[in-house]
């Protein structure tokens, strides 16, 4: 089952949204200009890792059920992402950071 907001209280809604925009603001700073797409992987699984990290510290900030076993807040937080994701692809890339 994909997770949607619908799904969560109000305030895990509030800690989604936080998580999400925690990493969409590392994965739409600008980008330095490559000349090949091989000069341009590194740069990109280096602002994966840290809009990763940057959801999982807002994540483990807001949220009770942050438990200290990594690989399940890892889990929730990349749901959490995918689901704002799915609700709305081009709000989620596209809009404003509010």
């Amino acid at each position: 089952m994909t997770l949607k907001p619908e799904h969560l209280a109000e305030d895990q809604r509030k800690i989604l949204r936080a998580v999400a925009l925690a990493y969409r603001r590392v994965m739409r700073a600008p980008e330095e200009p490559t000349l090949t797409r091989a000069d341009a992987a590194r740069p990109a699984q280096k602002r994966q890792s840290e809009a990763l990290a940057a959801a999982t510290a807002e994540y483990r900030r807001l949220s009770p059920f942050a438990t200290g076993d990594r690989l399940a807040v890892a889990g929730e937080v990349n749901r959490m992402i995918a689901a704002a994701i799915n609700v709305d692809p081009k709000w989620f890339w596209h809009g404003p950071d509010a």
